[in-house]
Parts: C-alpha cells; sequence; structure tokens
C-alpha cells in the first residue's frame, strides 16, 4: 500500500505562512480531514502533462488561520497561466468565491472547467454544501452557468451591467441574423426571473455561420463603443467590450452567442450540491463523476507514518 502512495513533489506545494510545513499539514488534517496529497490529487487530475500545479495557503497571524487557499498552474517555461483561490467557511458551510483566471494562451482548451470542476468535486467530498464563485472576470462569466451554478440571490445582479448588454445586442442587430438576435433577447429576459442559464445556454457559433473575419469586425466595433456608468457620484466611461475579451476572442475558433453577451459581465452564483437540478445540468455538460475516484482515495488513505514523514522543505 505504501509504495502506491505519491508523495508531493516539494516543488508542487509552497507556504506562505511563518509556520512549519508540519503545521500546515496537521491543519489540513485537522480542519479538513484530509492530507495535502489528497488536496493536489484531486485539484491536478486531469491537468495536461505540460503544465503544473502549485497549491499555497496565506496565513493570517492576526486570525491564527489560514485564511485561503491559493491555486497556480504554470507552463514549462514557468509562467503562470492560471490562478484561483478559495476560502472554505465550516462554519457557514460555504466557499466564498474565489478569481479563477485563465491566461489567453490557454483559452477554449477547458482548462478552466477543469480547474473549477475538481474545486467542486474537493468541495463535495469536504462536505461542503455550497460553493459560491463570482463570474464574469474576463471571458469566465459564461462558462459557469455550464457548470450548474446559478444566480445566488436577488443580489447576485448588482455588478451586472445591462447597460453594456443592452448595448451588445443593438450591435448584433447589424450583424447577425433576425434569429440569431431573437434568441438573445429572449434569453437576456430570463435574467429578471431569476436565472442566468438560459444566457449560457446560447451556445450556437457566430463563426460557423457568418465567418471569423465578419465576426472580429462586430466585436470591434463593440470594443470602439462606449457606455457611460455612474457608481455613486462618480460616472465614468466603459468599452462596450474590453481589450483583453476582445485578445481573447481573436485566438478562439468558436465564439458563441452566450460568450459574447456575458462576457465582462459580473454575476454572482451558487452551486447547492443538494440540488437535483443543478447535479443534472452539471452532468450535462460535464461527463466525469463528480465522486472521488480509487486512485485518489489511495492518496487519502495515506497511513500514519506518511503523515509523520512528510515535508515541503
Amino acid at each position: 500500500m505504501s509504495r502506491a502512495i505519491p508523495l508531493l513533489p516539494l516543488e508542487k506545494f509552497t507556504v506562505t505562512s511563518v509556520s512549519s510545513p508540519e503545521e500546515v499539514h496537521e491543519f489540513c488534517l485537522e480542519k479538513f480531514g484530509m492530507t495535502p496529497h489528497f488536496m493536489m490529487a484531486v485539484l491536478s487530475k486531469g491537468l495536461p502533462n505540460d503544465l503544473h500545479m502549485g497549491i499555497e495557503w496565506d496565513y493570517d497571524p492576526k486570525y491564527g488561520e489560514w485564511a485561503a487557499l491559493t491555486i497556480s498552474v504554470r507552463n514549462k517555461k514557468n509562467k503562470l497561466v492560471a490562478r484561483d483561490y478559495r476560502l472554505v467557511d465550516e462554519e457557514s458551510k460555504k466557499t466564498w468565491p474565489g478569481d479563477l483566471h485563465v491566461d489567453a494562451s490557454l483559452s477554449g482548451q477547458g482548462i478552466g472547467t477543469l480547474l473549477a470542476f475538481n474545486q467542486m468535486r474537493l468541495i463535495n467530498h469536504m462536505g461542503v454544501p455550497k460553493m459560491l464563485i463570482k463570474a464574469g472576470d474576463v471571458t469566465g462569466a459564461a462558462f459557469w452557468g455550464r457548470l450548474g451554478f446559478d444566480l445566488e440571490n436577488e443580489q447576485a445582479l448588482l455588478h451586472f451591467n445591462k447597460k453594456i448588454l443592452a448595448k451588445r445586442l443593438e450591435i448584433m442587430s447589424g450583424f447577425l441574423g433576425e434569429d440569431f438576435v431573437h434568441h438573445a433577447y429572449e434569453a437576456c429576459e430570463a435574467l429578471d426571473r431569476g436565472s442566468v442559464w438560459p444566457l449560457t445556454d446560447l451556445d450556437q457559433d457566430i463563426i460557423t455561420f457568418y465567418k471569423k473575419d465578419k465576426t472580429m469586425t462586430m466585436l470591434r466595433m463593440m470594443n470602439e463603443e462606449y457606455v457611460d456608468i455612474t457608481v455613486g457620484e462618480v460616472t465614468v466611461r466603459e468599452a462596450v467590450l474590453s481589450a483583453g475579451a476582445l485578445a481573447r476572442f481573436e485566438n478562439r475558433g468558436v465564439i458563441t452567442l452566450g460568450q459574447v453577451l456575458l462576457v465582462g459581465q459580473q454575476w454572482y452564483g451558487v452551486f447547492d450540491f443538494s440540488s437535483q437540478r443543478q447535479l443534472d445540468r452539471l452532468a450535462l455538460n460535464v461527463s466525469a463523476p463528480l465522486g472521488i475516484t480509487p486512485d485518489e482515495s489511495v492518496v487519502q488513505q495515506a497511513p500514519p507514518k506518511l503523515h509523520r514523514r512528510f515535508r515541503l522543505g
């Protein structure tokens, strides 16, 4: 049994705290009932061989506890290409939103979905019933809905800019067919009924029907248009489509209607692991099981002597 248990390579796990690696190890066992080996096995499952993951705990001396788990992914040149962080609050039985970001060089390869789904698997195994997210940074707003996340509450659209949404629809109407625009308007109306799913489900590929050149011309026009946004007593001008989102779309072979409408739009979502409705939706879009696999269970069941021998540096 012991020979089948992979020890975590030192470069894979770093600790940004004044505490020792042994204390981090004991913290994971005491707070979550699992070893750092196991957490890494779950979070990195399915990651391509040319990418490597690091995880670290940020320590807050004020509270005497590790405040957040930070996940980073680097390529062979050691460039940071993906990151996220996650705070698990056992008292409220929720995980608070992180900030999942994937570099444009990996856009469209499913890395973001993989990282998010592996977090869902780990959180579900912890027995925490709800996972909260903040969707919308650059291109992330669309894929969370396909993973089963929906609007958290009546405040979920607090930072969702409907002026920008309306302007995108207006520009679309000059480029796309009537059917495309009609479906888009219908999906946008669902926001007022408390669901983002109709928007995330707009998976019609614009490039297939209108070619890449015309699609990018439409997106560049969005980048060149602005809307006035008032926050308190301050009014600022914001591009209808950010330069960062435009750059990501340049690298994509598929650009869906839902992606264009939701890109950069922030909304707060929740996945309730007891909701069959959300579990069914997840299963429709991700074929892998939500549960822990046998190879990961082996890592979890490391004998105590390996726990005591564990060293990070």
